[in-house]
């Protein structure tokens, strides 16, 4: 289970909530039965373009290192102005630089949950992804081909919580619902509910929602 925080200027207060939060996601999925031996992964997302830690990333955990990986979230605040952050980034890291036993060994996918306000890049950069992720391409990868090698071995889930600056934009709903359907674009009304909101989610496809 991944999930990624937008940590832009345009989350405004949601950011500091969400990482309050998080902790106790694991307690959640293991108390409700939703899902078995839960290991989660937590990273931020910022500008390629404008910030100085644009991807923040740490492993798959099961234990209280999860918590040492959210308190150590740099929540930078900054951001591009462009209605876009490099989200795209993020989704490449799940697509192609992660082995998960799930897939792999049963074929069953992992959850990714991004949680932002903006739509990602149209692509993401050879230089980015060599910078950020030491990853050598011959030229950019589009989205949308990001996104598809990612939901191979992922469900993608874009969350859009309230209180955000662009809570309400059409076009935001829109961009995402084209990259992973409208489906898997979730709006969150109260971002202290945000453990519940991924934990359900999980139990729906799952099958263990009352569990």
């Amino acid at each position: 289970i991944g999930v990624v925080l937008d940590v832009t200027g345009s989350m405004a207060s949601v950011p500091p909530i969400i990482q309050k939060k998080l902790p106790t996601l694991m307690g959640l999925l293991l108390r409700k039965g939703y899902i078995k031996d839960p290991q989660i992964l937590i990273g931020a997302v910022g500008d390629n373009f404008s910030d100085r830690v644009p991807l923040q990333l740490g492993q798959f955990e099961s234990g209280i290192e999860m918590d040492d990986n959210i308190t150590n979230l740099v929540l930078e605040g900054g951001g591009g102005g462009s209605n876009q952050e490099s989200y795209q980034d993020a989704i490449y890291f799940f697509a192609h630089r992660t082995s998960i036993d799930c897939f792999e060994k049963r074929q069953k996918k992992g959850y990714l949950f991004l949680i932002g306000d903006e739509a990602p890049y149209a692509a993401a950069r050879v230089d980015e992804l060599d910078k950020l992720l030491g990853v050598t391409v011959q030229r950019e990868v589009p989205t949308t081909e990001i996104v598809k090698a990612a939901q191979e071995k992922y469900e993608v889930f874009f969350i859009i919580p309230k209180g955000t600056s662009h809570f309400d934009a059409p076009w935001l709903k829109e961009a995402w619902g084209k990259l992973l359907g409208p489906q898997r674009v979730i709006y969150l009304d109260n971002p202290d509910a945000v453990c519940e909101t991924i934990a359900s989610t999980i139990g729906l496809l799952e099958g263990t929602l009352d569990g």
